[in-house]
């Protein structure tokens, strides 16, 4: 779910990262590398009540699975990172107790079908 600050509507895309990173060392001023377009972009809206945001990443998941391509994650940014004054928050998977986690942190929802 995301928390919204500002006053700004914000389109956020899903980039696929594309180089390696480790979680322990992961910082602002040393993250990997990510794609230049968006596989999805999603509008998030000034409203303050925490909601829950979606993108369909479809056709890269499917690359990963094909192992066309590795996979390294996504990152989720505005698609024009020169906008001030506002900034969209989300749960991380390690907020907050267990029965939160359930219902606030990120997850992935994969819908599959056997032809």
């Amino acid at each position: 779910k995301v928390n919204s600050v500002g006053t700004e509507v914000l389109s956020l895309g899903a980039y696929e990262v594309t180089s390696s990173w480790d979680e322990d060392t992961l910082n602002w001023h040393g993250t990997p590398d990510d794609a230049t377009e968006a596989e999805d972009v999603t509008t998030v809206t000034e409203d303050v009540t925490p909601e829950w945001v979606n993108w369909e990443i479809d056709s890269l998941v499917q690359d990963w699975i094909d192992g066309s391509i590795d996979n390294h994650g996504v990152v989720i940014k505005s698609v024009d990172e020169t906008e001030e004054g506002s900034y969209k928050a989300f749960y991380s998977s390690e907020w907050g107790t267990d029965a939160v986690k359930k219902t606030e942190c990120p997850k992935l929802t994969v819908t599959y079908y056997e032809p």
